[in-house]
C-alpha cells in the first residue's frame, strides 16, 4: 500500500512541477525573408575589405518563452543563398544551402550558439576556433560560446570549410 500512495504521490508532484512548462506561453513563429548585408573592413577577417549578402532567405525564427532556469532559446531554420564579394576588386563567391541554428541565452546573459548545415563564420586574430582567422563558408556543425557581457569565448567545428576570403582572392 506504502508503494502505490508513494506512486499517486510522485506522480502529483510531478504533475505539479510539469504545470509551470504546460501553462507557459506557446512559442512565437516569424518568417525571415531579408537579412542586412554584413561589412568587414579590409584587414578585419581578410586582407581586402568583403561584403557578405544573403540575396535569397527562407527563414523561420520560433522564439520559446524562457525556460525554468530562466534561459531562452531562439532556433532559426531554412535556406540561404548567400554572396561574398571582394569590395576591391568585385570578385564574388556564392555559396548556398540549408541551416538550422539554435541559440540559447542563460539567465547569466551568457549565450551558446549550435547550428548544423550550410553557413558562414567568421573569425579574428586571438580567437578560439577550430577554425583559422578569416571568412569561411562551411557545412556541418559549429558551435560558438560567448561570455555574459558578449565577449567571444570559443568556437568549434567539424565538417567541411571554404576559405571565402581566398575564394574572391581577398586573403
Amino acid at each position: 500500500m506504502r508503494r502505490v500512495a508513494g506512486s499517486i504521490a510522485a506522480a502529483g508532484l510531478l504533475a505539479a512541477l510539469l504545470v509551470p512548462s504546460a501553462t507557459a506561453a506557446p512559442p512565437v513563429h516569424e518568417r525571415v525573408s531579408d537579412a542586412p548585408p554584413l561589412s568587414f573592413a579590409a584587414g578585419e577577417v581578410c586582407a581586402d575589405p568583403v561584403t557578405l549578402s544573403t540575396t535569397q532567405l527562407n527563414s523561420r525564427v520560433t522564439t520559446f518563452a524562457p525556460a525554468m532556469d530562466g534561459s531562452q532559446r531562439v532556433l532559426d531554420r531554412g535556406s540561404a543563398r548567400s554572396l561574398v564579394t571582394n569590395d576591391a576588386t568585385g570578385a564574388t563567391f556564392a555559396w548556398s544551402g540549408g541551416y538550422a541554428t539554435s541559440t540559447t541565452t542563460a539567465a547569466n546573459g551568457s549565450i551558446h550558439v549550435s547550428g548544423t548545415g550550410t553557413l558562414f563564420a567568421w573569425y579574428v586574430e586571438g580567437d578560439v576556433s577550430d577554425l583559422a582567422p578569416g571568412l569561411w563558408a562551411v557545412r556541418g556543425i559549429a558551435t560558438e560560446d560567448y561570455a555574459a557581457d558578449g565577449t567571444f569565448l570559443f568556437a568549434t567545428f567539424r565538417g567541411r570549410a571554404v576559405d571565402a576570403c581566398a575564394a574572391v582572392g581577398a586573403s
